[in-house]
């Protein structure tokens, strides 16, 4: 059974009587490893499906896992204990009686905007978007502490709606479980006395609740395995703690570390640039990824403008689908807006792409505008959805809507049942729509759940010129097909924890070549025989120059890095025709920029400087290099050349 692994992976699977912590490189093979070791504790009788939790971050990921596992013992293993944070703690909490709808982060804004305006706060002041993200980081901190007296009040009436509602955001899943099991024991030892072994997929990208929760599921007694690694740790901005990582061992006693650092994945060339990027951070465990491949060394170029730099990578895009059309292709970069020229230069050279993480199917208008119907029908209370259905369903003015809203604050009611009370002839359509609604409550228990989508699309959007467009009814027929074979609680549980990074089946992103673009966030976990990684200037990557993120910045840069399988391109622009740049530190890191003869500059050029941002060159010393600078925020600086690059 454990002959297709290495030495290091074999160790990690046979482990069993300890916590283990299992450092695993970029293309190591961490999901085999995973998932051997799941089916080997399974196969030798150590404990029995029903005693496993595996967590991932990705529906993606756990349906490998699950996938895997089931070919490795050749049995159905749909009733594990094997999925998201989110769907596991969902699973749990309905196992305990709580049945929650889930609001998206689109739901979210539009409750936060209805918790401002009742709130009677300036909608100008406080951006719902903003203060949504904001709540969002204050609950992956696990430490509550508002700026000031609004936010506080905003945040507390929030979770009241959000209680009314009989709703739950994404980060209310893990919070509403860790309170069930923290203060019921018999929750907490039902739980603890089950799962004698605990998995974690990606533990560097754990924050601070997930940690939590994972705790709260240990006793001592039972088993923790984390696979993961330091220097993949790139979601700081989400919540994500490093620190979790780092301290695993001190948390899960007895505790053994385990390293896989033979990369199956790109050649010795690209990670020797890998390896010699990431020895600069001191937050990790250490590791040396190594490998077998044999592959051309990487290329570095420099370019005087961003257009110079995008039309070289398309032309090279060319060339490589010239040679072979099957080559996967990614060109990344560290922020979207850095995409435009090489979309623009793609569509010129009539070189199909896809952008990914661009746009997520189930953030889309029409697959919101029928879900909310859906949503609505499953809990009454979900005002978020509606206010989205009944303003959809047609002939039902703004001003009715108000109307059912104020009637619906003043006896402290939800939205669905005021309407009930608009029911006098001059309400024909919210009575309509009350025994619409109504109906489709009887249909989401009787029949099947595409039978119901294609219902509410019928009856309400069909004859819509707006739906009529070939892309946005192959979307609603997407969603149809996705609905197959699920019940209610099923659909409700997907449609609302669906991968952010995943489209279904996505019409705008089929049939095209293998050419990717995207950021190197988006990039994480995925692998390409080509990659570009563009932009590669200060102010760029790296974006900020503070010490406690620096290290940060340069995981991003080593992920983009081990991304790359057989060719690897490395490119910096020192204009875009607004500023001039220098080159990433993370360059100089590599040892590629030992002279920047090249560069040439003028006096009256604005400059963008790593630690002073951006100035005016006043004047230009050429042999040995020195420029005299006022800078914006800092004034007068002499620039010597060390100081330049």
């Amino acid at each position: 059974m454990l002959d297709s692994l290495n030495e290091q992976q074999k160790k990690a699977v046979e482990i069993c009587d300890k916590n283990l912590l299992i450092i695993a490189g970029a293309g190591s093979g961490k999901t085999k490893t995973l998932t051997y070791k799941i089916a080997y504790i399974l196969k030798n009788n150590i404990a029995k499906p029903y005693e496993i939790l595996a967590l991932t971050f990705t529906n993606k990921a756990a349906n490998e896992m699950k996938e895997r596992v089931a070919t490795i013992l050749d049995t159905n293993i749909e009733s594990f204990y094997i999925g998201t944070f989110h769907s596991m703690s969902l699973r749990f909490l309905r196992k305990i009686g709580k049945n929650y709808t889930i609001y998206d982060k689109h739901d979210q804004e539009m409750l936060v905007k209805e918790t401002i305006i009742s709130l009677n706060l300036d909608k100008t002041k406080f951006d719902s978007a903003k203060i949504s993200s904001y709540i969002s980081k204050l609950k992956n901190s696990s430490e509550i502490e508002f700026p000031n007296k609004e936010i506080e009040k905003i945040y507390k009436t929030y979770e009241e709606k959000l209680v009314n509602n009989n709703a739950v955001d994404f980060d209310n899943i893990l919070i509403n479980l860790i309170n069930e099991i923290k203060f019921n024991e018999n929750i907490r030892q039902s739980f603890q006395n089950q799962f004698k072994f605990i998995l974690i997929d990606e533990y560097q990208d754990t924050n601070n609740t997930q940690y939590q929760l994972i705790k709260h599921f240990y006793n001592g007694n039972n088993r923790v395995f984390a696979v993961g690694d330091e220097d993949q740790s790139i979601y700081a901005f989400r919540g994500a703690n490093i620190n979790n990582i780092l301290s695993f061992s001190n948390d899960f006693l007895p505790c053994q570390v385990i390293k896989l650092e033979k990369n199956y994945r790109s050649t010795k060339n690209i990670l020797n640039i890998a390896n010699t990027i990431i020895t600069n951070n001191k937050m990790r465990i250490g590791k040396k990824l190594y490998s077998d491949i044999i592959g051309v060394e990487p290329i570095i170029k420099e370019f005087s403008t961003n257009k110079d730099e995008a039309y070289y990578v398309v032309n090279q895009i060319k060339r490589i689908l010239k040679e072979d059309s099957d080559q996967s292709i990614a060109v990344l970069y560290r922020n979207n807006m850095l995409s435009r020229l090489f979309e623009e230069y793609l569509i010129q050279n009539a070189i199909a792409y896809k952008k990914i993480g661009a746009h997520k199917f189930f953030d889309k208008k029409e697959i919101k505008d029928i879900l909310s119907f859906i949503k609505l029908a499953y809990n009454k209370k979900d005002d978020v959805s509606f206010v989205r259905a009944i303003s959809n369903f047609g002939g039902i003015g703004e001003k009715t809507i108000e109307s059912i809203k104020e009637h619906s604050k003043d006896l402290n009611i939800d939205l669905f049942e005021s309407s009930c009370s608009f029911t006098q002839k001059k309400y024909t359509k919210v009575a309509n729509f009350i025994n619409f609604v109504k109906i489709l409550q009887k249909k989401i228990y009787s029949d099947n759940i595409s039978e119901c989508l294609r219902f509410v699309f019928d009856e309400v959007f069909s004859s819509r010129n707006f739906y009529k467009e070939n892309l946005r009814q192959a979307n609603v027929d997407e969603l149809i097909d996705f609905a197959k074979n699920m019940d209610i609680d099923a659909f409700i549980e997907s449609a609302s924890l669906y991968d952010y990074s995943q489209n279904v089946g996505d019409k705008e992103n089929q049939s095209t070549p293998n050419v990717n673009l995207l950021t190197i966030h988006a990039a994480k976990g995925l692998e390409f025989d080509h990659v570009f990684m563009v932009g590669l200037n200060e102010g760029i990557l790296p974006s900020l120059y503070l010490d406690s993120v620096i290290e940060e910045e340069r995981r991003i840069m080593y992920v983009g890095v081990t991304r790359a399988k057989k060719n690897l391109y490395l490119s910096y622009y020192t204009s875009d025709f607004r500023s001039t740049y220098f080159p990433s530190r993370f360059l100089k890191e590599i040892g590629s920029l030992s002279k920047n003869s090249l560069r040439r500059y003028k006096i009256g050029e604005v400059i963008n400087h790593k630690d002073f941002g951006n100035g005016i060159i006043l004047n230009v010393k050429e042999e040995p290099l020195e420029l005299k600078v006022n800078f914006f925020k800092f004034g007068l600086k002499n620039l010597t050349k060390n100081d330049i690059i």
